[in-house]
């Protein structure tokens, strides 16, 4: 109450010094107030902090008595839950030995079943088929000789009328033969008489060409003889004349 008293009068107080002098006493009147809340948090504080620990101290002790229990009842659990199923594991096995035996023998039994039904129907079959084939044999044997009978009858039918058939071949190609052999020699004898005469004419060319040739060198051969004289003729001058000239000088 005299703290508020002491604000109060600091906010209404103008004089400086004054003002200082009352906030001095507020200060000294608060500190120890101050000290003494202090004092009370840090034993609030260290208090609340010996309950806690007691109290998180008990929790963990009840926290692992309840982890042991636990452990107990779930291996006590676990144990009699293997022993169930291994009870069970042996039972499913001789069930299942059983049942596997029995379907063995069943088996065993329908395979017998199943060979002997096999073999009297593979007998069957066998002499059905040995019928068969006895049968096809007699009729097959009925129908190769009616089909052999048959072929030698066309056979000797087919050398007949091959006989004559190649007979009027052979004629028509002999005939064929002489008119061909005859165009031919005739053909040959008008080329023959045809390279006879180009022969003829070729060697009449050639003669004339040769003869053309000829008297083109004789002529060749006068002229030159001529030119041959003129030179001689006109050197025999040209001595002459320088003789004279010589003997004049």
């Amino acid at each position: 109450m005299g703290l508020v008293i002491l604000i109060e009068e600091l906010l209404h107080q103008e004089n400086p010094y004054h003002k200082e002098q009352v906030l001095h006493d507020i200060i000294l009147k608060t500190e120890p107030a101050l000290l003494v809340r202090q004092r009370h948090k840090e034993e609030i504080r260290k208090e609340t902090i010996l309950k806690t620990e007691a109290i998180l101290l008990v929790r963990k002790h009840h926290k692992e008595e309840i982890h042991k229990e636990t452990i107990l009842k779930t291996e006590a659990i676990l144990l009699a839950r293997q022993l169930r199923k291994e009870e069970i594991h042996k039972e499913t096995i001789l069930k299942t030995e059983v049942i596997l035996l029995a379907r063995q023998i069943r088996k065993e039994e329908i395979r017998k079943e199943t060979i002997l039904k096999t073999e009297v129907m593979l007998l069957a079959r066998q002499l059905h088929k040995e019928g068969i084939r006895k049968e096809t044999i007699r009729k097959t044997e009925v129908i190769l000789l009616a089909s052999q009978l048959h072929k030698e009858g066309i056979c000797k039918e087919t050398i007949l009328k091959t006989e004559a058939i190649l007979l009027v071949r052979k004629r028509h190609k002999e005939e064929i033969l002489k008119k061909t052999i005859r165009k031919t020699e005739l053909i040959l004898q008008e080329r023959l008489h045809q390279k006879e005469a180009t022969l003829q004419e070729n060697i009449l060319k050639t003669e004339r060409i040769h003869l053309e040739k000829l008297h083109h060198k004789e002529r060749n051969h006068k002229i030159e003889e001529m030119m041959q004289d003129n030179h001689f003729r006109k050197e025999a001058n040209l001595k002459e004349a320088i003789r004279l000239q010589e003997m004049t000088t």
